[in-house]
């Protein structure tokens, strides 16, 4: 450089990764849901699989679900899957219809149905 300063510099690249929040509720696709079922259903048989939508991303979008409130003790819910199965027999001649409010969460947010 022969006594001259000679500028210098060095380059790098800066890699920005933007990673979801959970900021999105689930939600029912059907906030009624309306499922016959014959009275010699078997205990253990399926009944439905509840669905909703989570717009998050990875862990953000696990949803679970749950019974909240109603004839609970006739059906069984899977909390992972959604998929309600006959817990019970059911009898036509006793009872003709059955009523479960039911939720999913996401562990931040939730919707009922």
């Amino acid at each position: 450089d022969n006594g001259e300063p000679v500028p210098q510099s060095s380059g790098a690249k800066v890699k920005v990764e933007v990673v979801d929040v959970n900021d999105c509720k689930p939600v029912f696709r059907n906030s009624v849901m309306e499922v016959k079922i014959g009275e010699a259903a078997l205990i253990g048989d399926l009944v439905t699989t509840l669905t909703s939508i989570d717009q998050d991303v990875g862990q953000n979008a696990a949803v679970t679900y749950s019974f909240l409130s109603g004839d609970v003790t006739f059906f069984t819910l899977d909390a992972a899957t959604g998929i309600v199965r006959v817990n019970t027999d059911l009898d036509y001649e006793t009872q003709q219809q059955y009523s479960i409010r039911v939720q999913a969460t996401d562990g931040k947010f939730f919707d009922e149905a």
